[in-house]
């Protein structure tokens, strides 16, 4: 029973791709089934520090039992899972918690590395809810981000498409917890009341080489159309969008080194 309460990609040109963003439409909505989520407004948004406070989460939405896409897909993923969402009218909350007895292991440390093979967690998002266009977004547990679009769903993706999005991650008695802040105003979407998305999560594990989905099985990495759909969304307007520029161009414009990397808390390794 689903719960809930309250990449080897290929690779496409970014002109291209925004062409079929721009023909994107929210008429071809999916029909909801056993992976819906209801979407639950914050009037206080959390810290993102990679630790799950009571209080912060307490009425979001939670979905678990994930399932394999890899290496025995549609199998019960072997280690638990739970992602837990919010919003309010200018972001995006996730948090993931991921159990897992034994050490961590991660090795990524560039921003848009591949971290599939990686301990990481992992959000798609369909904002048009038409099952072929959306944004992803990954981080591993040493805090290094992935992020860009996909259509055609999923058989194309832009990973130059970079989003001022905010993680962090903590190792825990159990696992490791890891929080996620999108700002909307970098993502195209639909204003409105009672809107829809579609929406997945995913988490990779490096020692088995495990890779498993909530909404599946899944038959390729960003199959939009076998997502889940999170219902409920009262969406305004942004009040700005933001500009998104290449990665390696922020970096340089702010004086840091594109390959600096971030450490886990509790000095993971």
């Amino acid at each position: 029973m689903r719960h809930w309460s309250c990449f080897g990609p290929a690779r496409v040109s970014p002109v291209i791709l925004a062409l079929v963003w721009a023909l994107a439409s929210p008429a071809q909505a999916q029909s909801p089934g056993a992976f819906t989520m209801p979407a639950v407004k914050t009037a206080v948004a959390p810290v993102i520090d990679g630790v799950i406070q009571a209080g912060e989460w307490d009425h979001a939405a939670r979905v678990t039992d994930f399932i394999q896409f890899e290496p025995n897909r549609g199998d019960p993923a072997t280690l638990d899972t739970t992602a837990l969402v919010l919003y309010d009218d200018t972001h995006l909350y996730v948090a993931f918690e991921a159990y897992d007895p034994e050490p961590l292991m991660a090795q990524m440390t560039q921003r848009d590395a591949q971290l599939w093979n990686d301990d990481s967690v992992q959000i798609y998002i369909d904002t048009f809810h038409d099952g072929r266009s959306g944004y992803f977004f990954m981080t591993n547990v040493l805090g290094t981000q992935l992020d860009g679009r996909v259509a055609e769903d999923g058989t194309t993706n832009d990973n130059t498409w970079d989003a001022p999005w905010d993680t962090a991650t903590r190792e825990t008695d159990f696992g490791y917890t890891s929080e996620v802040s999108i700002p909307l105003s970098a993502l195209q979407y639909t204003v409105g009341d009672g809107v829809t998305w579609g929406i997945n999560f995913a988490r990779s594990r490096r020692r088995t080489l495990e890779r498993s989905y909530w909404s599946g099985p899944v038959d390729h990495w960003g199959r939009m159309s076998q997502a889940g759909d999170l219902v409920g969304l009262d969406l305004p307007a942004p009040a700005r969008r933001h500009q998104v520029i290449p990665y390696a161009l922020s970096q340089a414009q702010d004086g840091r080194s594109v390959d600096a990397s971030v450490g886990l808390d509790r000095g993971m390794r």
